[in-house]
């Protein structure tokens, strides 16, 4: 599993050639005469392996080297691990040798294809610790630790920038404010794939970076996301903005238009509003900008300068996400920009609780009906009032136009995080019977107000629903969301996912599927255990989980008899696969595909969004 639970795509090996950087091989060997993609090849089917990469290493210094373009070809950095700065040393040392022009021999740093570093809250009392000088006070302790740790940051930063010369991607998170060194090591770097993930930059630093030669006229990105705050230190307090600074917005705009020729994709979740709550200034620049490759695009919170929104929205895109917020007014950029007919996926979230802007919202999901993968939702705590996904965006269903509409996923508000007595939320059948008329639909997910827990309000009829869904025929899967089940009686359903005590045919249901238990003799052991007061709650969860896997495991083949082509469904927070049972061919038998409860599934997030997309 890769950034924040993704799954994630190891690089592959790169071809011997690549990382001999023109330096004749060593050995004569059969196996090494191979041609260059063979050699490949082998190395990338021991991916995972150490334990073979290293024995490959020992062999010869061209065969480490082959073993190194795996091994290396992505290092996740830590600050606190003594191994890390090692191979921070060892790299600055290939880096001076680099710029010497000095014999370097083989080099790791040729072997390196993503760098990802990650800073924590805490790297400033790592390096407290370190610090046996107890007569310093407690400012110039930190004070010192902030010196260290930009210190090592400075070292990376400049391997980063000249001793990688085939860095395809940095994935950079930080708490520390970036500097104008920072920005400058970033662009020199070979990577085309740039990711800036929560990372404060100095609100002082920004008319230097535009008054020097920082940016430069192309940086040939493919992909780019920004999730900076312009913010002071993170330690000074934070101030109102009381005028206009143009600074800001021309900086994101040079970044942009230097990008713009290459960029693929782009991510913008700036955590600060001051881009686009000031009217807006002109453009720094009288050359027309365009983006003729992008195709996917991310904008969340507060997005890119306006002056750059209708050349981002004139791109070929094929995937948008759109995080609508009321200070943000995309109406009339939306209304305008015409019919994208490359379009495949649409996610917009959430729905505004102004109902003139739903409607200029539904008008833009109308236009694009020939859109893949859509994804509309409200804020969890939508009031009715001011919820408008049933009477402005679902009617679009009922009119036969989305043919091509393979995805779906639709959220409803109405939740409340402040009632603390039980109540529930539900879904229209007037909506439910707009989205059967979808008989294209392979994956289908529905979501009702707040989740977590005793939080979640749905109280779902599956009976129902399977009647007046039954027209989908193609099916694949089948996602219910803030689900929640009856305990005995209506009245108690707030207390379903807690522990409760159990009758026989609820002891009876949490038994029934041994064949799932990797030790039935322990589930035997909890069954039997007398109950007391120190190992009853630890019996009761056992309990509840194994009763609400089967119970859920039972519906979805209830569905599965339903949908033949049903492959998987996630219900009570359970994400269950589907198959052909083999001791009776004729029915399908689902099965648990997670050890546990999942409440926030990321397969769910990369089948009904944008897959891949860094969140």
């Amino acid at each position: 599993m890769g950034y924040h639970g993704r799954q994630k795509i190891v690089p592959r090996a790169l071809v011997l050639d690549r990382v001999m950087e023109g330096q004749r091989l060593a050995s004569h060997s059969r196996l090494l005469q191979l041609p260059s993609d063979i050699l490949a090849d082998i190395v990338n089917l021991l991916i995972g392996d150490r334990r073979t990469l290293a024995s490959l290493a020992l062999v010869n210094s061209d065969c480490r080297q082959l073993a190194r373009s795996s091994q290396f070809a992505e290092i996740d950095f830590n600050y606190a691990s003594p191994r890390a700065r090692e191979l921070l040393s060892k790299l600055d040392q290939e880096r001076i040798s680099r710029m010497n022009n000095s014999n370097r021999g083989l080099t790791i740093g040729a072997c390196v294809r993503r760098i990802i570093t990650a800073s924590y809250p805490s790297f400033d009392i790592h390096f407290m610790r370190r610090e046996t000088d107890r007569t310093k006070t407690l400012e110039e302790r930190e004070e010192q630790a902030h010196q260290q740790y930009k210190l090592i940051r400075a070292d990376l930063q400049r391997v980063i920038c000249s001793a990688l010369p085939n860095l395809e991607m940095i994935v950079w998170h930080d708490t520390y404010p970036m500097d104008i060194s920072f920005l400058k090591d970033i662009m020199r770097s070979p990577a085309q794939h740039v990711w800036l993930r929560r990372l404060p930059i100095e609100r002082q630093v920004i008319p230097t970076l535009l008054e020097q030669p920082a940016i430069p006229a192309i940086w040939p990105l493919r992909s780019l996301v920004i999730s900076l705050y312009l913010e002071l230190l993170p330690r000074e307090p934070k101030r109102e903005e009381t005028q206009l600074d143009p600074a800001p917005a021309r900086f994101f705009e040079a970044i942009l238009r230097s990008c713009a020729p290459t960029l693929e994709s782009l991510t913008w979740l700036l955590r600060n509003h001051s881009l686009n709550r000031w009217p807006m200034p002109p453009p720094s620049s009288d050359r027309l900008v365009s983006f003729p490759r992008l195709q996917f695009l991310r904008i969340g919170e507060s997005g890119p300068p306006r002056s750059l929104l209708p050349s981002l929205f004139n791109a070929p895109l094929r995937h948008i996400s759109v995080h609508l917020q009321p200070d943000f007014e995309l109406r009339d950029i939306l209304a305008n920009c015409g019919t994208l007919w490359n379009l495949e996926t649409l996610v917009m979230a959430p729905v505004p609780e102004s109902r003139e802007y739903a409607e200029s919202i539904a008008g833009f999901i109308k236009r694009h009906e020939h859109v893949k993968k859509l994804q509309v939702a409200e804020d969890p705590q939508t009031p009715g009032e001011m919820a408008h996904l049933d009477t402005c965006i679902i009617p679009l269903f009922s009119t036969g136009t989305f043919e091509r509409l393979r995805t779906l996923s639709l959220m409803w508000g109405g939740g409340s995080y402040r009632k603390t007595e039980p109540y529930t939320v539900s879904v229209p059948g007037a909506s439910l019977a707009a989205i059967a008329c979808l008989a294209s639909l392979e994956e289908l997910k529905l979501s009702v107000g707040t989740g977590g827990e005793s939080n979640c309000q749905w109280l779902v009829d599956h009976d129902e629903l399977r009647s007046v869904l039954s027209n989908l025929k193609k099916l694949r899967g089948l996602a219910l969301n803030h689900d929640i089940y009856p305990w005995g009686s209506e009245a108690n359903m707030a207390r379903y996912y807690l522990t409760q005590s159990f009758t026989e045919d609820e002891m009876s249901d949490a038994t029934a599927r041994p064949d799932l238990e990797e030790n039935p003799e322990d589930l035997a052991r909890v069954i039997n255990r007398r109950e007391n007061d120190e190992e009853d709650f630890e019996r009761g969860h056992i309990l509840l989980e194994l009763l609400h896997r089967n119970r859920m495991l039972k519906l979805a083949e209830v569905w599965a008899a339903t949908f033949p082509s049903l492959e998987w469904a996630y219900f009570g927070e359970r994400f269950m696969g589907i198959e052909v049972d083999r001791e009776d061919t004729s029915r399908k038998k689902a099965v648990p595909l997670t050890q546990s409860r999942n409440e926030r599934c990321q397969f769910l997030v990369d089948v009904f969004s944008i897959a891949g997309f860094e969140m």
